[in-house]
């Protein structure tokens, strides 16, 4: 299920990707430039600008933040289950009993051992 997680975040990424790069329609941009310079020549090219952008990116820039989110909760999740795993795989336990009968397991395993290379 992380695996399919990952694919579509990474193609959901891929696409965002694309639509910046596209930018907007800058043939609408350029239009309302031309016909506001020619209707006055006192004209706010700087809030058009904004207004413009606010349009073509505010859309994409929420995306963005949610594709961030849902970066983060697989992140976590990815790091829980390879803490687990790491648990589970190195035998340790948060139960100190499980952990001294483990330890004297070893200590039994290698007192064996011992005695065998003894007798050769």
């Amino acid at each position: 299920s992380s695996g399919i997680n990952a694919e579509y975040g990474k193609a959901g990424r891929d696409a965002l990707e694309g639509k910046f790069k596209a930018g907007g329609d800058v043939e609408e941009i350029i239009s309302k430039f031309s016909a506001l310079n020619t209707e006055s020549n006192l004209f706010n090219d700087e809030g058009l600008s904004s207004d413009h952008l606010e349009k073509v990116y505010g859309p994409l820039q929420a995306a963005v933040l949610d594709s961030i989110k849902q970066q983060d909760e697989l992140i976590a999740k990815i790091t829980c289950a390879n803490d687990e795993f790491v648990q589970s795989r190195s035998g340790t336990t948060s139960d100190p009993r499980s952990e001294m009968m483990s330890e004297l397991a070893r200590g039994y395993d290698s007192f064996i051992e011992l005695q065998s290379n003894q007798a050769e």
